[in-house]
């Protein structure tokens, strides 16, 4: 399946929005208000969980510097990426 959403504009660089979005724990500020848990596992993974919902551990897959990071699961349950 392929999810695509709309695109935001972001009032920063592609450097600096690149940059803030490698570093894992800056996903914390990413997460709607409903957030249960959120842990920086190790410095490619971290874990969050919304209330009511399992935990979903995120890994980085690849990353082309002030282009582009790819997560995806790091469980093989339900595999899926974010670009």
């Amino acid at each position: 399946m392929f999810i695509e959403t709309p695109k935001a504009q972001v009032a920063k660089s592609k450097e600096d929005t690149f940059n803030f979005l490698n570093e894992l724990s800056n996903f914390r500020q990413l997460m709607p208000e409903n957030i249960d848990k959120f842990e920086v596992l190790n410095e490619n993974r971290f874990l969050f969980a919304l209330k009511g919902m399992p935990e979903i551990v995120l890994q980085r897959k690849e990353q082309f510097p002030h282009n582009k990071i790819i997560l995806g699961a790091a469980s093989d349950k339900l595999p899926f990426t974010l670009t």
